[in-house]
């Protein structure tokens, strides 16, 4: 028997395959770097150094340069090579622990920030037609959502309907998306 959507969140959210997760996070930085005033929003640093925390070495260079105006290519770089590593390594129990009080959960002003990026990368999959990225999509929509539940449920519910169909499911999420948005429709 298939396990239900919700099952298939971890305690911190979708799982998303870290080689995937490097994939886009170079795809945006070779966008980035293609603009006249290179800029790598937040939501997009933080998912970087996430993508390399089983990756001692890259962590602490994503760390050190994260990210100063300028460091755009050198940052993503180090993604590149961290993606040609196996990244099977699990991290510890004790690794975990130091990261959970190193990150302490979202506040609303940045959740919200989240949100806005989850719309605009869903838009940018919509135009494109471009689904490959859906999964990122989920865990953005996720974080974006934690200071509003019943968006969340919400959305759980329309990757959960719509799983087989990422289009679809990325057409229905934005909508969840922008009700979150509307200062009156959070909750």
């Amino acid at each position: 028997m298939k396990p239900t959507y919700f099952e298939d969140y971890a305690q911190d959210g979708p799982n998303v395959d870290n080689t995937l997760l490097l994939q886009f996070l170079i795809d945006r930085f070779d966008e980035s770097l293609e603009r006249a005033n290179p800029r790598f929003p937040l939501l997009f640093q933080g998912l970087a150094l996430s993508s390399v925390a089983h990756d001692e070495e890259a962590e602490s260079e994503v760390r050190g340069i994260l990210l100063p105006e300028g460091q755009l290519r050198r940052c993503r770089a180090i993604l590149a090579q961290a993606l040609e590593r196996d990244p099977e390594a699990e991290l510890s129990d004790q690794k975990r622990d130091k990261q959970d009080e190193e990150y302490p959960p979202l506040d609303e002003p940045t959740c919200r920030q989240f949100l806005l990026s989850a719309i605009r990368e869903a838009n940018a999959m919509i135009n494109a037609a471009d689904y490959r990225y859906a999964s990122i999509l989920k865990m953005l929509g996720w974080i974006s959502l934690q200071h509003y539940p019943r968006r969340l449920k919400e959305f759980q519910i329309v990757w959960e309907s719509c799983d087989e169909y990422p289009d679809e499911a990325i057409q229905r999420a934005v909508e969840v998306l922008s009700k979150a948005v509307r200062r009156k429709n959070r909750v």
